[in-house]
């Protein structure tokens, strides 16, 4: 099980937030968004689990099976930088220990404290487990202290550049730094939201945001607002959402062969007997389990890719009994791998993580517009078109 088990927390996330935010009778797909401390998870869900079956992680390939989930390094413990005129977060993380500054070990500054500082956080709701004793409060004090050096650090690089190229400049505050990260964090977790809806062809904001993971809410509204979504889910759960789904999951047993050969009327007897095959073998290994028939589920499947190319796509029946994607059924040069997945209703697949090559993400110090009071406690107002509906579960 041990490819299976690879980022298996994340695709309990997406089970998780599957059986408990996608409404069977509306159908509206779901974006799951999983925002921890060292990265963020993000993955769709329109009624069935989409899958990869070949991903790649810190350079290695890795073929097997897994939940479509991208990742980047953007999460509460990113570490904050100034490089270059550039603010930078992460991909460093600051880790649970030492980490944020308002943990009070030495730590460097973080998203977590740019919330805090901007009020999204409130120290009294958080338990007295911080500092070397692990019985101080988050310190706001520490986390603007220490915004206040890099503030005077990005002050001064803009003076020196308006001297320079003889223009004016306006100095910037503590909020307007910590507010200008935020912004490129925000940014940063945009991008795989995007390339899951925008790129496949999908309306992102027809699609419901399902917040969850410790950091999660601090950024679901600015991240709803900049895709254009109206609906934002938070379960009581949220923190413990990954877990939670683990327990809802299903069974799976999976089983698949290579069989190269053209996806051609001529060649449909050989590749369904096969599939055949492989659900037998997928039946006795469920019923050795305890599972009876009446429990298990088949979906077979086709792992298809066109002669040459590295690219794959894979397609279930149709409500013909053809297996496969219509998209190869006129098409010589296509090759298939044939498989099938057997379960008792759900899914507990392993999770990809997409490689983030980029050394940080980056917005230029510029381009930060400064902020109101309401901005930074992520109350702007809107217009009628520009409502974030948000319901929390409770």
């Amino acid at each position: 099980m041990g490819s299976l088990a690879i980022l298996s927390g994340p695709a309990g996330g997406v089970v998780g937030y599957a059986e408990t935010t996608f409404d069977k009778n509306s159908r509206v797909p779901v974006i799951g968004f999983d925002m921890g401390g060292t990265s963020t998870d993000v993955s769709r869900f329109a009624g069935e689990f989409e899958h990869i079956f070949e991903s790649t992680t810190a350079g290695i390939t890795i073929q097997a099976p897994q939940l479509d989930i991208n990742t980047v390094a953007a999460g509460g413990g990113s570490m904050l930088f100034f490089r270059s005129g550039m603010f930078v977060v992460g991909p460093e993380s600051a880790g649970a220990h030492p980490g944020p500054a308002c943990y009070m070990k030495g730590g460097p500054l973080t998203i977590t404290d740019a919330n805090l500082c901007l009020g999204r956080l409130l120290p009294e709701y958080f338990p007295h487990i911080f500092g070397e004793t692990e019985d101080k409060p988050l310190d706001k004090v520490a986390s603007l202290r220490s915004f206040e050096k890099l503030t005077q650090e990005i002050n001064d690089f803009l003076k020196k550049q308006s001297l320079e190229n003889k223009t004016e400049y306006t100095a910037k505050s503590k909020e307007d730094v910590g507010l200008g990260f935020v912004r490129v964090a925000n940014e940063t977790m945009c991008r795989p939201i995007r390339a899951l809806t925008q790129a496949k062809g999908y309306d992102t904001s027809k699609h419901i945001l399902a917040c969850f993971g410790g950091a999660g809410g601090q950024h679901a509204c600015a991240i709803a607002r900049s895709l254009g979504m109206k609906e934002v889910f938070i379960h009581r759960y949220s923190g413990i959402l990954s877990a939670y789904g683990m327990a809802l999951a299903d069974v799976v047993y999976e089983a698949q062969e290579p069989c190269a050969v053209t996806y051609e009327q001529a060649n449909f007897q050989q590749i369904d007997a096969r599939l055949k095959v492989l659900e037998i073998d997928c039946h006795r290994a469920l019923k050795q389990q305890g599972f009876k028939s009446a429990q298990i589920e088949t979906q077979p499947f086709l792992h298809m890719r066109y002669k040459g190319g590295d690219d794959e796509s894979d397609g279930g029946d149709d409500d013909e009994g053809h297996t496969g994607n219509n998209n190869y059924h006129d098409d010589d040069n296509s090759k298939c791998d044939g498989g099938a997945e057997n379960d008792d209703g759900g899914n507990d697949d392993g999770a990809d993580e997409n490689d983030n090559d980029d050394e940080g993400i980056y917005e230029n110090s510029d381009d930060i517009a400064a902020a109101d009071e309401n901005d930074y406690h992520d109350k702007d107002s809107f217009g009628e078109e520009d409502d974030v509906m948000v319901l929390v579960m409770f």
